[in-house]
Order: C-alpha cells, then sequence, then structure tokens
C-alpha cells in the first residue's frame, strides 16, 4: 500500500500494528495522533498556509510564535541531555529558533517591531520540566518541519514569489544535512532512549496533548474576516468527516 503524504508540518502516518508495544515508539505515536493531525489539516488556517493564501501578516506571526515554541523546546532539550542522556543532544541539528528569527527579519522588511497577538502560552509552558512532554513535542516539531515543512517552503516560494536562496524568509526549512538523513536521525533518538512503558504511555498522551494545543493557536491565529473572505471564495472548503482504519 502506497504511504499518504501529509501537507502539514506535523508528523503523521497510517500505520497498525497488533502489537502496537512491540513496534518503535515513532510508530506508535504516528498511529495515535493520526485523527488529530487529520483535524488539524482540515482548519482553515491549514488550508490557507498550503495552499499560498496565507496572509503574510499572519504567517508572521505564526513564525513568532512558533520562534518561542522553539526556544523553550530547544532550552529544555539542552537541559534534559546533561541530567537524562547526552544522546538528545543530536536533535541539535535540526534546532530552528535562530533561523525563524531570521525569516522574521526577512519577510517583516527588517522591521524591529513586530509584535506578538496571539502568544502560543500554553503549548510552551505545557512542557517545562518534563521529559516526556519534551519528547512528545520534539516528536510533532522536528519531523513534521522535516516532512510537511519542506513541501510548504517550495509552496511559499513559489506563491511569493522568492529568491532562492538563504536570506530569502524561508531559511527554518534549510538544513545542512540531508532531509532524510536527518529524519532518520530524530526517529533513533526517540526510539532508542531507555524509557519505561509509563514514560512511553505519557509521551503517547502528551503527544496527543501537543496535537490539540496546536489547534488551539491556529485558530487563534486566524482572524474572522480573513476566514470568511477565503470561504466565500472558494479558497478553503468546510471541514470534512475522515475515517480512519484501527484494524
Amino acid at each position: 500500500m502506497q504511504a499518504k503524504i501529509s501537507h502539514c508540518p506535523f508528523n503523521r502516518s497510517g500505520l497498525n500494528h497488533k502489537d502496537s508495544r512491540s513496534a518503535p515508539l515513532t510508530d506508535r505515536l504516528r498511529e495515535q495522533t493520526e485523527p488529530l493531525h487529520a483535524s488539524l489539516e482540515q482548519l482553515p488556517f491549514s488550508q490557507l498556509l498550503f495552499s499560498g493564501d496565507l496572509p503574510r501578516s499572519v504567517y508572521l506571526q505564526y513564525l513568532l510564535g512558533l520562534r518561542l515554541v522553539y526556544q523553550s523546546l530547544e532550552a529544555e532539550i539542552k537541559s534534559w541531555s546533561q541530567v537524562y542522556d547526552k544522546t538528545l543532544e543530536a536533535f541539535y541539528p535540526v534546532f530552528r529558533s535562530q533561523l525563524i528569527d531570521e525569516d522574521i527579519q526577512v519577510l517583516s522588511g527588517g522591521s524591529s517591531t513586530q509584535s506578538l497577538v496571539n502568544l502560543p502560552k500554553d503549548l510552551i509552558e505545557s512542557i517545562h520540566g518534563s521529559l516526556e512532554r519534551t519528547l512528545a513535542l520534539a516528536y510533532v516539531r522536528f519531523l513534521g518541519d522535516l516532512g510537511g515543512g519542506q513541501l510548504l517552503a517550495r509552496q511559499l516560494r513559489t506563491r511569493w514569489q522568492l529568491p532562492l536562496g538563504h536570506s530569502n524568509g524561508l531559511a527554518m526549512y534549510a538544513y545542512h544535512e540531508q532531509v532524510p538523513e536527518l529524519r532518520k536521525k530524530v526517529k533513533s533518538v526517540i526510539n532508542g532512549l531507555s524509557l519505561s512503558v509509563v514514560q512511553q504511555e505519557l509521551i503517547l498522551k502528551a503527544a496527543e496533548s501537543m496535537f490539540k494545543l496546536h489547534r488551539q493557536w491556529f485558530l487563534q491565529l486566524m482572524p474572522q474576516n480573513v476566514v470568511i473572505q477565503s470561504f466565500l471564495s472558494g479558497v478553503i472548503h468546510e471541514p470534512q468527516k475522515t475515517q480512519h482504519s484501527r484494524g
């Protein structure tokens, strides 16, 4: 069966395992969060983002919030790598906060007065002091930006007529290593940690929470007038119910 390609910058799949506890943790995470991810893809924010029709002002708000999310995530990983397992340092090549800051400067025309209207406070604070919730957010963000984020970069470059090269406002989607190898590395780190059954269950629950908190944030990001106009013009559509095989 051919794998379904995701167009949203979060990780998902439709894998099923007869004995889920024997499967790699990242496979279990994909399976358990698939319905939440499918729902996230149908939000007006996600539809406009991947069609290239999202107003640049809204995308800048997204980047401003995402920079804070990554700063918090990166700080937690650095902390846990010192007190728990140094293999977490393998996540360092996919840290994005500094590159997001570069993109904000480019897309805002170098303005230093960009203000964050919709702070993803709950998402940021949710991981403080928790290894399990930190790993859940690492799974959601790192593998998502290494997956759907690559499709997004190509779409934005085309629709916004951005130049090729480093300083084009899309630096956060550029990596120094091959993306497929980085995806393998991220999965290897998560799957290779010595985690108890309880810890793994906590990570699975936390991943669901991370998707719900992203949904809450995305809903806050979208101005209602933009949503209405996009529906009327046919740019976005009403969410459709999707069925997910769990056999």
